[in-house]
């Protein structure tokens, strides 16, 4: 598990800039696919934020999804 910020600096946008080259790496393509679970603590300004995020770093194929009771007990 790794937990990281929306800081300019070593935040979710360094995580998704280094997911993206690893799956161009493997894979010689640009299709990284997130998933976006917000818990229960998680407002609208993150879902926004973290879309916003998507689109800043070109992630063309992402999904809001429900997170699971057993993802979200990792957080406690």
């Amino acid at each position: 598990m790794h937990y990281t910020s929306y800081a300019n600096r070593n935040g979710i946008r360094d995580v998704i800039i280094r997911k993206k080259a690893a799956v161009f790496q493997d894979f010689h393509k640009n299709e990284l696919m997130v998933l976006i679970k917000a818990d229960k603590a998680s407002n609208y300004k993150n879902v926004v934020d973290i879309m916003d995020e998507m689109l800043i770093n070109k992630v063309d194929r992402y999904a809001v999804v429900d997170i699971t009771d057993k993802e979200a007990g990792y957080f406690k």
